[in-house]
């Protein structure tokens, strides 16, 4: 069942773009990236389909193009920005009641908005008609000094409160595997609100990736450690700090302690010698090494489904039946760097005191790895990890609907309707359906690639079908913290100090 939870601001902000009146006038709607405003313009031209024309903004070539993206269209068309308001006239001029023309990404308009608001000033009054434009945009167009001088009225749609941050992420784990959800700490929700500036989008991304997490280790709350790693997944930094009045208020206690109490304190007498009595000696119980696990292959495979949300038993966890999932499950030989290129948890082998040994590498970096063995993470050493892993691999990744590690112009029409729907989602731009190769769908896909720092080549091959799945949270996501062009060699033998888990969390061990 599809996640959903639906916010008191928007639908307040809906009512009065609708209803209130500010015909003739041109309105500003503000807020950061990925707040809810595509959603909000949206949501809005499904209740009010007559009345609205949505437009975005993109570009097309080296122009800026108006492209039509109101729900019900199959087909959307595409106007010159500079002709705009004469080639859509006709589409205002018969309507009797008054339309909102929508205009979102206005951003890319910034250098054009001059002419662009003389023209509606000048051309829809003439026509005799009742109309209100509505740009929608990030905070640059709000400062825009060409809609300043206009005197435009400015809607701003703030970030979520950390409630809301907390209901919506809850309402998002169910985008993700079947399981127990988890329960966020209010402290690592107030970080979240934060850092991701309520972009919903990540904030999705990071629910679901918390529950695949959870899913995999058989948790329900997440430690300090896994939040990071959560955090590091979508590319977010994550710093467990006290607050600035915390830090205040121990120096103040401090010292107010340690001034008053100065008179009181005195020199304690010598203790008697037969008041001297030794104290039992406790051993401390060896920590677990690694070297004592024992983890077959089906056991790793079984681990590496969970990271995919997928519930198998170890005996049916072959990597021959990775296609009833839709997934293409490979091995072979490969070296670390480039396995963590493609940017999925993978099975390593391992040769650990003459016996093999499979783990679910979940996270590298130039100095450690994280292991996913039996359910519990063990962070390894490099040089060690180098040394005992016979550089086998098995991974498994989402292909095309037709089962390709690629979709071009000559793939089938499911494909490219597949292919336009993902990326459409994933960039917040409207379909196109008619399963054509276009010009607009190469610029998406060049678009989504820059966005993810792929070649952006117009081609979705596998890695851009992989990030486009992690994107819309469809598919589990290796932490890689490793520093591009690092060679890896005997002398990385530096480590990464552990946080302490909180009882409750899944165990996690270090590697000895």
């Amino acid at each position: 069942m599809s996640g959903s939870y639906e916010f008191t601001q928007p639908g307040l902000i809906s009512e009065w773009v609708v209803n209130a009146p500010w015909s003739g006038e041109v309105a500003v709607l503000f807020g950061n990236k990925g707040v809810g405003k595509s959603t909000l313009i949206n949501k809005l031209s499904k209740t009010k389909s007559d009345a609205l024309l949505v437009f975005t903004a993109i570009h097309l070539g080296d122009n800026i193009h108006l492209i039509s993206a109101r729900e019900h269209e199959k087909e959307h068309v595409t106007y010159a920005h500079d002709h705009f308001w004469l080639d859509i006239l006709s589409l205002i001029k018969d309507k009797t009641s008054e339309s909102l023309i929508v205009i979102d990404n206005a951003d890319l308009l910034a250098g054009h908005l001059d002419i662009f608001l003389q023209s509606f000033t000048q051309l829809v009054p003439a026509m005799g008609v009742s109309v209100k434009l509505l740009l929608v945009g990030s905070v640059k167009l709000k400062n825009a000094k060409q809609l300043s001088q206009r005197l435009p009225l400015y809607i701003c749609l703030v970030p979520p409160s950390e409630r809301e941050c907390n209901e919506f992420m809850n309402a998002m784990q169910s985008e993700g595997p079947s399981g127990e959800d988890v329960v966020f700490r209010p402290g690592f929700v107030r970080h979240v609100c934060l850092a991701t500036k309520g972009n919903l989008r990540v904030m999705k991304r990071i629910a679901v990736i918390a529950k695949q997490l959870a899913v995999a280790e058989q948790s329900t709350k997440l430690s300090s450690r896994q939040e990071r790693l959560v955090m590091a997944a979508v590319g977010l930094p994550y710093k467990s700090r006290p607050s600035a009045l915390l830090l205040i208020t121990y120096a103040v206690l401090a010292l107010a302690i340690g001034w008053g109490g100065a008179d009181m304190i005195t020199l304690p007498l010598p203790t008697p010698q037969w008041l001297n009595v030794s104290k039992p000696t406790v051993k401390e119980a060896e920590p677990p090494k690694i070297t004592s696990v024992t983890s077959n292959v089906h056991d790793a495979m079984q681990q590496l489904y969970a990271t995919w949300g997928y519930d198998v038993s170890a005996e049916e966890a072959w990597c021959e039946q990775a296609d009833r999932a839709n997934l293409v499950c490979e091995s072979g030989n490969e070296t670390v760097s480039n396995l963590a290129s493609n940017g999925l948890p993978w099975i390593a082998r391992l040769s650990v005191d003459k016996h093999p040994l499979y783990a679910v590498v979940m996270r590298v970096s130039d100095t450690d790895i994280d292991l996913l063995i039996n359910k519990k993470t063990w962070t390894v050493n490099r040089h060690w990890f180098d040394t005992h892993s016979e550089g086998h691999y098995t991974m498994m990744w989402p292909p095309a609907p037709d089962g390709k590690n690629k979709v071009t112009h000559k793939s089938d029409a499911e494909s490219i309707i597949w292919l336009d729907a993902m990326l459409s989602r994933a960039l917040g731009v409207p379909a196109d359906e008619s399963g054509d190769w276009t010009a607009m769908l190469t610029e998406k896909v060049k678009l989504f690639q820059r966005n993810e720092k792929l070649q952006a080549d117009g081609v979705p091959g596998k890695n851009t079908l992989i990030r486009l799945r992690q994107a819309l949270g469809e598919a589990p996501r290796l932490v890689n913290e490793m520093t591009p062009g690092t060679d890896l060699s005997e002398w990385l033998t530096a480590q990464l100090p552990l946080n302490t888990d909180m009882p409750g969390d899944a165990s996690k061990e270090k590697a000895k």
